[in-house]
């Protein structure tokens, strides 16, 4: 069997566990903070901006998007179903921590050309999404 064939076979076990056991994470004291490893970035809002369907619910837990490759790619992502958010010529690697709300959606799309980079959203010691691949998208909800 093929290590790419291993690693989906893990990756999709643990994504299996994840969902039957939970996402949440008790010791969560809802704080959140956001960690860049690269260099200088641009930020762009890219839709108009609105409250935050999270700013009345309890957070579940805290989640890590993170980004690995080589060199500079542009990142689109939506944090807990709010705006999206562009960042252009982000050095790689790259992580924000995010607190998780119930049933909002949160996504990063990386624009690598054709350059193969991975995307993970891990919640605690889950791997909720997974991509290697060139421009990949990882969800989580």
């Amino acid at each position: 069997m093929s290590m790419s064939r291993l690693l989906i076979l893990a990756v999709s076990a643990v994504a299996t566990t994840a969902l039957i056991t939970g996402c949440a994470d008790d010791t969560d004291d809802g704080a959140s903070e956001t960690v860049p490893i690269s260099g200088p970035t641009s930020a762009t809002q890219t839709s108009a901006s609105q409250p935050s369907p999270a700013a009345t619910a309890t957070p579940v837990g805290t989640a890590i998007i993170e980004v690995t490759g080589e060199g500079a790619v542009d990142l689109t992502y939506r944090i807990n179903g709010g705006a999206e958010q562009t960042e252009q010529g982000v050095i790689l690697p790259w992580e924000k921590t995010y607190s998780v709300y119930p049933e909002l959606e949160t996504s990063v799309t990386v624009e690598s050309g054709a350059r193969t980079v991975g995307c993970t959203i891990t919640m605690g010691q889950h791997l909720v999404a997974f991509e290697n691949e060139p421009s990949p998208t990882c969800g989580f909800a």
